[in-house]
């Protein structure tokens, strides 16, 4: 009796089920939808950073005994030139790209060429006062741009020795 009983369950379950898939497949079937899409292409503004090619910063004379990542900061003269809407839904960036200053330097401080400081000098670029990870883009508000600053510093434990020093990078802005 057991067994019989098992055995019409499993065919009314089966029978449910199978009814089911069908039921299913009728409803599946018999439905569609339509799709549209739509969309404006727009073409990014045309900036430019600065009004000089290089933009440079000038540190003058820097005593060897007086760089300690404070003094002689200099701000950044950059300014963003812009044709075109930058009310758009733009997500613009910022970023200042560079070669790092390598070991006893933080990602902040790009490389000099110094010939008689190699690996004892770097320049810092700070954003608003902190400092700026270079290679990395950053958002920017074109209605508050950043201050945008470099202050020389030495690796800790060096003394340094008077020598002419360069260094060089690229302020690039992106849209998005």
């Amino acid at each position: 009796m057991r067994d019989i009983m098992g055995t019409l369950l499993q065919k009314i379950c089966f029978l449910r089920n199978g009814l089911g898939v069908i039921l299913l497949t009728i409803v599946s079937w018999n439905s569609q939808a339509n799709w549209l899409f739509d969309g404006t292409l727009i073409i990014p503004p045309v900036c430019q950073l600065g009004h000089e090619d290089p933009i440079r910063v000038s540190f003058g004379k820097v005593g060897v005994r007086k760089v300690d990542g404070h003094l002689f900061k200099q701000n950044i003269p950059y300014q963003l030139n812009c044709q075109g809407d930058l009310n758009q839904p733009w997500d613009i960036t910022l970023s200042f790209n560079a070669t790092l200053a390598g070991s006893g330097f933080d990602n902040a401080t790009l490389r000099t060429s110094s010939l008689l400081n190699v690996n004892k000098l770097g320049i810092q670029i700070q954003k608003d006062g902190v400092p700026l990870e270079l290679n990395k883009a950053f958002a920017i508000d074109t209605g508050h741009l950043p201050v945008l600053s470099a202050v020389p510093i030495k690796r800790t434990g060096v003394d340094l020795v008077g020598d002419d020093f360069t260094a060089q990078g690229t302020l690039a802005i992106a849209f998005q």
